[in-house]
């Protein structure tokens, strides 16, 4: 295995599984699409203090712009990726600035505002997995829906994101979830095979935040892997 694909299997076994689905000269991406945004949402633990993230996620952003990192293999491959067109710069640096977020205690004012930074930040990476399969901006609407079904799902879990909830949320982080969730199916139904590779994690979080309304605990590893392999094969019904 190259160190690329260890690396995202052991950091984000979800998004490693997922990328499996695809065909494999697509793979590279997706797993550096997953190391990347390991990259980000980890950040906040790795530092003491917000000043440090801040400078860590300059890190990242001038290894992107070319001027450090290009030993990096994730770093390398999204490079790659951008210099090919596959995937617009600009993405990346919105996902970055939307995670400033994560180094503070500052909660979003609105659901709005929390849409948003799921917005930039999980469905930018549902976006980019689309182009990256060789997609299009067509499914923003859908990227961005599933963005925040991941956020919610995410939130449960015990991520960052669950301190950043505004403080009137009305119905909780499920039922925003399971909103969104609602809001994919007719998009995901229509989602063209090869693209669904890019979407699996979302059939997951789905789940997940399905069983945490049920009071039931999360999807087993073999669960997980079963949703997995009847979303790619089968894809989404309509409901």
């Amino acid at each position: 295995m190259d160190p690329l694909a260890a690396e995202a299997k052991n950091r984000d076994p979800l998004r490693y599984a997922a990328a499996l689905y695809a065909p494999k000269d697509k793979r590279a991406a997706l797993f550096a699409l997953a190391v990347f945004a390991c990259e980000l949402a980890e950040l906040p633990a790795r530092v003491t203090n917000p000043e440090l993230g801040e400078i860590r996620l300059q890190f990242w952003q001038d290894a992107l712009d070319g001027k450090d990192g290009a030993k990096l293999p994730a770093i390398a491959e999204i490079r790659a990726a951008i210099d090919q067109k596959v995937w617009p710069l600009a993405a990346f640096r919105n996902m970055i600035e939307a995670r400033r977020a994560d180094l503070y205690d500052d909660r979003f004012g609105s659901v709005n505002d929390l849409e948003g930074y799921f917005g930039e930040t999980r469905g930018a990476l549902f976006q980019l997995a689309d182009m990256a399969l060789g997609g299009d901006a067509g499914q923003g609407a859908l990227a961005g829906h599933a963005g925040c079904v991941m956020g919610a799902a995410e939130a449960i879990a015990g991520s960052k994101a669950a301190a950043l909830l505004p403080q009137d949320f009305p119905g909780g982080i499920v039922a925003f979830g399971l909103r969104h969730a609602d809001a994919c199916a007719p998009l995901l139904a229509a989602l063209p095979a090869p693209l669904r590779p890019a979407f699996l994690p979302l059939a997951v979080a789905r789940s997940n935040l399905v069983r945490s309304a049920a009071g039931r605990a999360p999807a087993s590893p073999l669960r997980i892997q079963f949703l997995l392999m009847k979303s790619a094969l089968r894809g989404w019904p309509k409901h």
